[in-house]
């Protein structure tokens, strides 16, 4: 699908890892406002596959169809890289790219007040993650096991939006044993995945 522009940008995550952010612009006439909403999507691939370029047509199906710059970040993928870095590669990401909407590239040309977070599969899990550290009170100085995330003053977080995400631990669900031999993903692939 035809976008205004798509766009690459570098950020350091907390290790000093450089990893990419996709932004993926909406075409002008597809803007509702008088700015373009901000979406963050985190692809699925069971934190093992797919990628921002892999995923670069369904962002742009969402970059026009919610009115907004969405926003992939190329988070590291297992095993090579075991958990938690893909969250922590999400968390960064997503502290970057308000960064960037707030005092940087794209100051002035997003409407903070209208913030999605979305994502399917694991990219779903990694979402609903994103919502849970933007929920997270202050620490009071005890130690977390998960970031709390801040949003500028006036940034609104509007829609979490989790399309079959993995937000369980592995047993077999009622849906799993009904559609153990679907089309697309067999037993056999969710039990590789979870191992």
């Amino acid at each position: 699908e035809e976008v205004e522009k798509v766009e690459d940008f570098q950020v350091k995550v907390r290790d000093g890892t450089e990893i990419a952010i996709r932004l993926v612009f909406p075409k002008q006439e597809k803007v509702t406002g008088s700015l373009p909403a901000l979406a963050f999507y985190c692809h699925g691939g069971a934190f093992v596959a797919q990628s921002p370029k892999s995923m670069e047509f369904f962002a742009r199906q969402a970059a026009n169809s919610m009115s907004a710059v969405v926003a992939v970040p190329n988070y590291r993928l297992a095993p090579e890289f075991k958990f938690p870095t893909a969250h922590t590669d999400c968390v960064d990401a997503f502290s970057a790219v308000l960064n960037l909407c707030t005092s940087s590239t794209l100051a002035g040309k997003v409407d903070l007040s209208k913030i999605a977070i979305f994502g399917d599969s694991a990219g779903g899990h990694l979402a609903a993650h994103l919502a849970f550290c933007l929920s997270r009170p202050r620490s009071n100085g005890r130690k977390n096991t998960a970031d709390a995330i801040r949003l500028p003053e006036g940034c609104r977080l509007k829609a979490a939006i989790l399309f079959c995400p993995v937000v369980t631990p592995y047993s077999p669900t009622g849906s799993h044993v009904r559609l153990c031999n679907g089309p697309l993903i067999g037993e056999g692939l969710i039990t590789w995945m979870w191992n």
